[in-house]
């Protein structure tokens, strides 16, 4: 399986709601703003990570899935740099740009699976205008 389809199985795994993502804090503190789903023992993390230049000015993020065996330890790590790799490790140039984002998009869902914010926006809009209702009336 090559690395793509392992990060979009996982996109749309979460998306039907097979997979529930719970915070993850790291015992090394190497990875902040993290997420993890176990399964039949081995473990799933996705995080991101801030990238600083030399001047320790931060220039961006960067997104990362790690499987972790059921001790905990890392045996296998998926980035930008790995993330278009088959199963030989040799990379390919055969995808589609949105894939480009794929790591950031499994990061994003498995966020909003751990801090179970859709439940928090319904219980938040409940009883209030929906987007279907017609406001263009308002004076504002």
């Amino acid at each position: 399986m090559t690395n793509l389809k392992f990060v979009n199985t996982l996109i749309s795994a979460t998306k039907k709601g097979e997979l529930q993502w719970q915070e993850y804090v790291d015992s090394k503190g190497e990875m902040k703003d993290a997420f993890a789903v176990q399964r039949r023992g081995n473990k799933v993390v996705t995080a991101k990570i801030s990238l600083y230049d030399s001047d320790e000015n931060y220039i961006g993020d960067d997104y990362i899935v790690a499987l972790q065996d059921y001790q905990g330890k890392e045996i296998y790590r998926i980035d930008d740099s790995s993330l278009f790799e088959d199963e030989e490790g040799e990379s390919y140039y055969n995808f589609h740009d949105s894939d480009k984002h794929a790591l950031s998009r499994l990061y994003r869902l498995a966020q909003r699976s751990a801090t179970k914010i859709e439940k928090i926006l319904a219980q938040f809009t409940e009883g209030l205008a929906s987007e279907n209702d017609d406001a263009d009336g308002l004076p504002f």
